[in-house]
């Protein structure tokens, strides 16, 4: 897990998008497989290596670049 996140500019973003499955399988894909849907476009860093959600109450959404780096969402 990065120890130094960098932090950004704060950004409001909604997006509404029906999906025709299970609240287990939507939760499975957004949790377990965000490599599938967050495209690496969207990253905030060339170096980032993976993008995590930790699913829990307070938890990060954030980029790890490795070696403790990463940007924090």
């Amino acid at each position: 897990m990065p120890t130094n996140l960098t932090p950004m500019q704060s950004a409001q973003i909604e997006i509404e998008i029906p999906i025709k499955a299970s609240r287990s399988t939507l939760w499975s894909a957004l949790v377990n497989d965000i490599g599938k849907w967050w495209p690496k476009s969207f990253h905030a860093s060339r170096s980032t290596q993976e993008f995590k959600l930790e699913p829990m109450p307070g938890g990060r959404l954030y980029e790890d670049g490795g070696e403790g780096r990463g940007v924090l969402w």
